[in-house]
């Protein structure tokens, strides 16, 4: 663990969702097969809290719920490796991540994907912090989250969302997704979805 005092952080809390229309497989790297449609979860969500600090060394520390989690970090380094190129602070700072669920991870309700949406949004908050450019565009957030967990693409937005490109869809996209605020019959805008959580395991 790092004791230097962080000379920047941020915290982003960030849905889980729910797909109604999945995704059956990817092509390429991380681009969906066929499109997929979700809504978010108003109160299944997680929050992070990421702090850089004077680089010693390479690395990273990852807790979850105050405790460091060594089983989550093989995906976390994959999913720094794959956005080093557009999140240049990889390189010069050690990462300090915290993070809390309000439900158990790992038993089935996205917690990849409501986590990769909050770190990439985290990260690409201290990015503009540290260069002084605007790199927070919800799109490319959006595209960068997907790079850890293809569901990760949509939990960036709140509401209903779709991930993958659809000719009905001009903006619709492969590389990331977009809100459907129009989109959407107003009968599925007041769906409501319970979860009733009956073990704290991760799911077999």
């Amino acid at each position: 663990m790092q004791e230097d005092k962080p000379i920047h952080q941020t915290t982003w809390k960030s849905p889980s969702n729910l797909a109604i229309v999945k995704y059956w497989g990817k092509k390429d790297f991380q681009e969906p097969v066929n499109p997929s449609v979700s809504f978010s979860l108003s109160r299944a969500c997680t929050k992070t809290t990421v702090s850089l600090a004077p680089k010693e060394g390479s690395g990273f520390t990852f807790c979850l719920d105050n405790r460091e989690e060594p089983g989550f970090r093989p995906k976390i380094q994959k999913f720094l490796d794959h956005v080093r190129a557009r999140i240049p602070l990889i390189e010069n700072y050690h990462i300090n991540i915290f993070s809390t669920n309000t439900f158990p991870h790992s038993s089935g309700i996205a917690s990849s994907a409501s986590a990769m949406s909050a770190l990439a949004l985290c990260l690409a908050d201290l990015q503009q912090q540290v260069s002084d450019r605007h790199y927070l565009n919800i799109r490319e957030v959006s595209s960068l989250a997907r790079m850890g967990s293809g569901s990760a693409a949509r939990s960036v937005y709140g509401g209903w969302s779709i991930w993958g490109r659809i000719p009905e869809i001009p903006e619709s996209s492969d590389h990331y997704a977009i809100p459907l605020p129009d989109e959407i019959h107003p009968l599925f805008k007041t769906l409501h979805d319970d979860v009733l959580i009956v073990s704290g395991q991760s799911k077999k």
